[in-house]
């Protein structure tokens, strides 16, 4: 087998393996009582992975905020885990990124139409896409992956990217969470 088909092969088993195992743990997510032992265990850093994992779940998109209650009810403080959901959610997104990066490495010659049509928005209108990521990360509870993955394809630059999502996801995250629990509960 030619090295690149190879490259190629082994990127794409990747992506796959990845999609699946945010799936597997998708389905984890959803148990409470995994949550609390998750928490109960690794405080912030649990509040992390499980962010990154609901960050990450094209599949069964629960957005890891709802969980917030039952966060502060195990004795974490709103500001910290907010901004550790937020990031554990721009994590995520990164994955997806790469993965449309891999994409991209994929599909193999980008004399499509499809592509080319793409890449001359890009041209013209870079900062449009990058402005409905961030409206879209900020304010939809859906995966930003939707969006993510494409400017992965078209290789947007991934400071870019992180930056807007972070930004994006600490406001959803903490416009969610006031909605969620109340804006008695910041501290």
């Amino acid at each position: 087998m030619e090295k690149k088909t190879l490259k190629k092969l082994v990127k794409l088993v990747l992506a796959i393996l990845i999609i699946a195992a945010g799936y597997v743990l998708g389905r984890f997510e959803t148990g409470s009582e995994f949550i609390t032992r998750a928490v109960g265990a690794y405080g912030y850093t649990g509040v992390f992975i499980m962010s990154v994992i609901s960050g990450f779940n094209l599949i069964v998109p629960v957005p890891f905020i709802t969980f917030l209650p039952l966060l502060l009810a195990e004795g974490l403080l709103y500001i910290p885990t907010t901004l550790a959901i937020a990031a554990g959610l721009t994590f995520g997104d990164l994955i997806g990124y790469v993965i449309g990066l891999w994409g991209r490495d994929i599909a193999g010659p980008s004399n499509n139409k499809t592509v080319i049509w793409l890449l001359r928005i890009k041209e013209r209108y870079y900062w449009a896409p990058l402005g409905i990521l961030f409206l879209y990360s900020s304010f939809i509870p859906f995966s930003n992956e939707v969006l993510v993955i494409p400017l992965g394809f078209l290789r947007y630059n991934i400071v870019h990217i992180f930056l807007i999502t972070l930004v994006g996801n600490i406001i959803f995250s903490f416009l969610s969470g006031a909605t969620i629990v109340g804006t008695y509960s910041f501290f």
